[in-house]
């Protein structure tokens, strides 16, 4: 579990008093990362939201040099 995580890592350096572990429980730091603006996050950067903005016109220009 998470805690036997946070233990085994602290064994190396016991002065370390707290983990950011958010991307495992959810619980940020900054205290202000709600569920809702992951999901505006989520849908911003979801594959669905990418070929949008393609079809809208916008050109993404790969040039390979060899």
């Amino acid at each position: 579990d998470l805690e036997d995580l946070v233990d085994s890592c602290r064994k190396f350096n016991p002065r370390i008093k707290a983990f950011d572990t958010s991307v495992f429980d959810g619980k940020y730091v900054t205290g202000d990362v709600s569920k809702e603006y992951l999901d505006k996050l989520e849908a911003r950067r979801s594959d669905n939201a990418k070929q949008k903005h393609v079809a809208d016109g916008e050109v993404i220009g790969l040039h390979n040099y060899q």
